[in-house]
């Protein structure tokens, strides 16, 4: 690959700490595998893979950037100038090398070192499934709130935290929240500190803690900031009015004084003044009027100016308010404080009963481990380690940050990461870490501003779309010079007009869908016409939305018109199907659930339909007594199942659930049986600690709002269209995007009970409940104000994820009755606008590459219904007699036309044979390493030798950089016979296929083996053409007795 100066200079630089700033599609995964490749294979001081610690986001990257590295490892292993001994090596190494997410390495430090803090060595292999910590967590709350209400009165506390007597629900919430964000944070003592000292008992104002009040006042000046540029928009437009006569004077004279107030106002906020601010404020009131002879547009300006004005006068509090609610809250602050910490040492206490931890735990305990003794585990690992790549560093948290830090020796550090990509908030990442590194002097900052994956006009459309949406003034996004790309290849300045579209539809009321509905057929139809018409394959597209609530749509549109697809439509796991059929059938187990009994009948297991339900409800007065009447064979099941559960617990029963009628294997899909899997696993995680059903079916309801996904079971070449969230996109491309947009605005969690920050602390209102009166806090609406900006920031990078990862055509598609809003775009604007249709509509306008598009109609079509086969199985020849066929394998063939094969091999022969082609399917597909050798017995020195052979020759290498199959099963159909058998080893990749057939014959030659084998390997070809039509085939013999490969067949 050809690097530009950029990349080079990433790739090359050493010896000093570096960030790289690399914009979406600019090659950023190439470049950390090509820095890897550099670094341990370089003629001068090369640095071995042991020495080098990579820190991905997920797993799957990780497990990419080695697949990556060996596959380049491989490739140079070819070059006749490499260094090979250095490079075999790397392979070795490879295998156990430190490239893994963040959690993954501070297990491996918890793995070494858990006796410098003191860890059970039983807790490390014990991480704890979510049930359990769930389970722990409430647990841990019911006991600190016991112990802490024996000594304090809290009823105060509880009746501000519950409209509903003795319910401890929404307190145990709230804490459990604060506990979280406690535990994210750096240093949880001075954030509990912190919260404190926000609420302590003050007289007066100014008082307050000068961060909180300063982001209060901010927050009422973003309201405000505008109107005194509205104002004398509107003293311009009625100046020149006519028709407002004597009234003119006084409109004017109001309006003068308005802006005066608003002037002074915003003046004495930008001191932090709020008792000024307060009683000047009050004085806009005094200049209302009424307009009379104003033209529409000065009515509408009117109007605007004063809605503000009045919705602010209604939510401020005279000084003295805020101090009264701020003193009422020191006592629940404190006693909240209190409560989380108790909480959390409980939760600690109960997991080390257990003796395990979670994911939560890894980061704080490897950082514990890190700076115990004087940082002397910290100061080991310094030298152990000699560069430290961190890879998605925009997602990085500060305990992440400080472990990295901790372990570098201040000059072997290489981040690499897009603030413009950072949407992980939820998980409290934050892109101010890389930011402030951007802007350190101390480190070398490198700007990849080629992107290689978008069309010229995609490219050209994000950087001016973001180069407004993301330099809002007050913003901490700046979409700069840096930041601004170019196209990395000629061949990206090929594209097709009028493929950057924003659709706008309007409703057809004809056809009585509602807006969702409407956007799904209008993509849906669009997608099949591209398919039909432009050659596009189902695979080139994809959805992009904001949440999970309007996959149903898409799927309901894709069913219609018979379209490919994968959609994870479920907000959960426990919210799938599958679960549900199971969890309704546990309780049956337990006791008679009428629900839960309607869900099981009207499943696949026994297919009885809603009307017989209804039926049997309306003629034996309830469905049980009904299924008696009948003599159901439910009945039975259910008996037999609870036998079962007593004599062997849940998962049997769930053994048991699957052979029902065959459900498992005859009435679920590939997705459904991967989700019974994971059901399973987690009963039988379960079952290492408890056999209670209750207690489990009780766990599941407390995850039952958990936000992981189903299992996955579809693979990258599957042809159907894709639908997924806009985060599970991220890292992915895809030739046509269609943006699903909407103008509502997106929640965020400034509105909740508690809200916390990892900076300013935790905030709540203050509830009197004598009068049932809610009084709103500085520090909640402070809180709120600084959330509220940093989810507008959020939003703004969560589209420049979704529209980045176009590759050909880009469309957005919304519900929009009156064309482009003009609005103007500032803070204000973006803070109360969460939503994309608002905000891209602020920035777009029509030229020549991007235009806005009004649907008036389009025509909906639906196709015949498909007959949907709910269990795929594998095709079978049904227009051929049993006796007519004639099955075949290839060693038959071979058999029956080689006359002088040995057919009396002695079993030694027999075995040895096996034997060694079980050791090259068993052992790793990598260049073996003493422990790997180690473990081959059975065999004389001379066949381990010739194994040893196989494994390090040019040919096998080769094969490694292609994905790698052993004992691949085939099956193939020529007339009336049908040949099966298995492939040794099959290598693939995008353009070739390898065939290599194992040999241990002995006192053999070259031309003896193709005699005797070639028929046997023109199976495997044919075969592989029939399944690989347009790839290139290669087949081979590789002998152990003559230790090389002998070439049989090439196309």
């Amino acid at each position: 690959m050809k690097w530009n100066k950029d990349q080079l200079e990433a790739i090359y630089t050493t010896n000093k700490d570096i960030v790289v700033s690399a914009s979406a599609g600019a090659g950023k995964t190439s470049i950390l595998v090509e820095r890897l490749l550099v670094l341990c294979t370089r003629e001068e001081n090369p640095i071995d893979l042991d020495r080098i610690v990579a820190l991905t986001f997920t797993e799957a990257a990780a497990s990419e950037m080695k697949k990556r590295l060996s596959k380049a490892l491989n490739n140079k292993l070819n070059d006749s100038n490499s260094d090979k001994t250095q490079i075999k090596k790397q392979l070795i190494l490879l295998d156990t090398a430190q490239i893994s997410t963040i959690h993954s390495f501070c297990l491996n430090i918890i793995k070494k070192y858990y006796d410098v803090i003191n860890l059970n060595p039983a807790m490390i292999d014990n991480t704890l499934d979510e049930i359990t910590v769930k389970n722990i967590k409430n647990k841990a709350f019911n006991t600190s709130f016991l112990n802490y209400s024996n000594s304090n009165d809290v009823l105060e506390l509880m009746n501000n935290f519950s409209d509903r007597i003795f319910s401890l629900d929404s307190l145990k919430d709230n804490v459990l929240n604060i506990v979280k964000e406690a535990n994210s944070v750096f240093d949880k003592e001075k954030w509990y500190e912190k919260t404190r000292n926000n609420y302590k008992i003050i007289d007066n104002l100014n008082q307050l803690d000068k961060e909180i009040l300063s982001v209060y006042c901010e927050s009422i000046i973003n309201t405000l900031i505008d109107l005194p540029n509205d104002i004398d928009n509107l003293l311009m437009m009625l100046d020149t009015n006519e028709n407002i006569g004597k009234n003119k004077a006084k409109f004017l004279g109001n309006l003068n004084k308005l802006k005066y107030y608003i002037n002074n106002s915003i003046k004495y906020l930008k001191n932090n003044n709020y008792y000024d601010f307060y009683y000047e404020f009050e004085k806009t009131e005094e200049t209302s009027f009424i307009a009379r002879g104003f033209s529409k547009g000065e009515s509408d300006l009117k109007t605007k100016i004063y809605k503000i004005i009045n919705g602010l006068i209604k939510s401020l509090y005279p000084p003295e308010t805020f101090i009264y609610v701020n003193n009422k809250l020191n006592k629940l602050v404190n006693q909240l404080i209190d409560l989380a910490i108790l909480t959390d040492n409980e939760i600690r206490s109960l997991k080390i009963k257990v003796n395990g931890f979670d994911f939560d735990d890894m980061e704080r305990y490897a950082y514990q481990i890190l700076t115990s003794n004087n940082n002397m585990i910290a100061n080991q690992l310094k030298e152990e380690f000699d560069e430290i790549l961190v890879d998605e560093f925009q997602d990085t948290n500060e305990i992440q940050n400080e472990i990295v830090n901790l372990i570098s020796k201040g000059n072997n550090t290489f981040r690499v990461g897009d603030v413009k990509q950072s949407i992980y908030r939820f998980r409290k990442a934050k892109p101010s870490i890389m930011r402030s590194l951007m802007a350190n002097p101390n480190y070398k900052l490198i700007s990849l501003k080629n992107n290689y994956r978008s069309k010229e006009n995609i490219v050209n459309f994000t950087n001016n779309t973001f180069s407004k949406l993301m330099n809002i003034n007050g913003f901490s996004d700046k979409y700069e010079k840096i930041d601004t790309v170019n196209i990395g290849l000629d061949s990206q300045k090929e594209y097709k007009p009028n493929t950057i579209t924003f659709y706008g539809l309007k409703e057809v009321e004809d056809l009585n869908y509602k807006d969702n509905e409407l956007k799904a057929r209008f993509i849906s139809n669009k997608i099949k016409n591209m398919v039909i018409n432009e050659g596009y394959k189902y695979k080139d597209f994809v959805i992009l939305v904001r949440g999970h609530s309007v996959k149903e749509y898409l799927i309901d549109a894709f069913d219609e018109l018979n379209i490919p697809y994968f959609i994870d439509n479920q907000t959960g796991f426990y919210s799938a199907w599958m679960s549900h059929i199971l969890i309704s059938f546990l309780k049956l187990i337990i006791d008679t659930d009428e629900i839960a009994l309607m869900s099981v009948l009207t499943s696949p297991i026994y297919n009885l339909s809603d009307e017989k339900c209804a039926k049997l409800v309306i003629q034996h007065n309830s469905l049980l007594q009904g299924i008696k009447n009948i003599n159901h064979p439910i009945l039975n099941d259910i008996r037999h199942l609870k036998e079962v559960y007593i004599n062997k617990g849940i998962s049997a029963v769930l053994d048991e659930i699957a052979l029902l009628n065959n459900f498992i294997n005859d009435k679920c899909n590939i997705q459904q049986r991967l989700n019974f899997d994971l059901f399973y696993e987690n009963a039988l995680s379960f079952e290492k600690t408890s056999i209670d059903l209750n207690e489990f079916i009780r766990q599941i309801k407390l995850v039952s709002d958990d936000k992981s996904s189903e299992a996955i079971s579809v693979g990258e070449d599957d042809d159907v269209v894709k639908a997924m969230t806009i985060h599970n996109s991220k890292g992915l491309q895809f030739k046509v995007v269609f943006f699903w947009s909407s103008s509502r605005n997106e929640k965020n969690d400034s509105s909740d009970k508690v809200i916390t920050d990892s900076e300013l602390g935790f905030a709540l209102d203050y509830i009197d409940t004598k009068y049932y009166t809610k009084y709103k806090s500085i520090q909640k609406q402070a809180l709120s104000y600084k959330i509220k900006q940093e989810s507008s920031e959020e939003f703004i990078r969560l589209l420049y994820v979704a529209l980045t990862r176009a590759q050909e055509e880009l469309y957005i598609v919304d519900i929009y009755k009156d064309g482009l809003d003009t609005n103007t775009l500032n803070k204000y604007f973006a803070i109360s606008n969460t939503s994309g249709t608002k905000l891209l509509s602020s920035v777009l306008e029509n030229d020549d590459i991007f235009n806005y598009e009004c649907i008036d109609s389009f025509d909906i079509k639906i196709e015949k219904e498909k007959e949907k086969i709910i269990n795929p199985i594998l095709p079978y020849y049904k227009d051929l007699d049993i006796k007519d066929i004639e099955v075949i394998t290839p060693s038959k063939t071979t058999s029956e036309i080689s006359l002088d094969i040995d057919l009396n091999r002695s079993d030694e022969a027999v075995n040895r044979g096996t034997l060694m082609h079980e050791y090259i399917e068993n052992l790793p597909d990598r260049l073996w390493n003493k422990d790997d050798i180690s473990k081959i017995t059975g065999l004389n020195q001379k066949d381990i030798d010739s194994l040893i052979t196989f494994n390090k020759s040019n040919f096998f290498n080769n094969l490694l950089s292609m994905n790698l199959y052993h004992e691949y099963p085939f099956i193939l159909k020529e007339g009336n016979s049908i040949t099966n058998g298995i492939i040794d080893i099959l290598a693939i990749n995008d353009k070739e296929v390898i065939i290599v057939d194992l040999k241990s014959d002995r006192y053999i030659t070259e031309e003896s083996l193709i005699n005797t084998y070639s028929s046997q390997i023109m199976h495997y070809v044919k075969s592989m053409k029939s399944i690989y039509p347009n790839k290139k085939i290669q087949a081979y013999i590789y002998s152990f007795t003559l230790n090389k490969e002998i070439l049989v067949y090439l196309d």
